[in-house]
């Protein structure tokens, strides 16, 4: 089951990776979910790289320190918007509520393998 769960997430942070070429500040964020997509793909395999894990983390939170005011933004202004609407230039609080929110999950997935790597054997 949870090597299940480190396929499901690998092919998750993968793809997000790729999807990122178009985005107007690729690097940050292929980076984070390239990084987290190593870390699952290592962890199907029962190997840890905890430095993968920390740097994956890292990026993730520079991300979320960056799309944080427009987290905060949607959070105290547009909290009945759907974030599954139509990014625009005149919404940018929409992007980064689901760059927020996607660094957070990557986030929790690179804790959890970062506790699992303590309790692995030595590689």
């Amino acid at each position: 089951m949870v090597k299940a769960l480190d396929i499901l997430l690998l092919a998750v942070f993968a793809a997000s990776a790729i999807v990122q070429y178009n985005d107007p500040d690729p690097l940050l964020w292929i980076a984070a979910y390239g990084l987290a997509a190593v870390a699952a793909g290592r962890a199907v395999f029962g190997r840890y790289d905890r430095s993968v894990i920390v740097v994956a983390a890292l990026a993730c939170l520079a991300g979320l320190v960056m799309s944080a005011p427009g987290f905060w933004e949607y959070l105290t202004q547009h909290e009945t918007e759907s974030i599954l609407g139509e990014m625009t230039a005149e919404k940018p609080y929409i992007e980064e509520t689901r760059e927020f929110i996607g660094m957070l999950i990557t986030l929790a997935a690179l804790a959890w393998y970062y506790l699992r790597s303590r309790a692995a054997p030595e590689q």
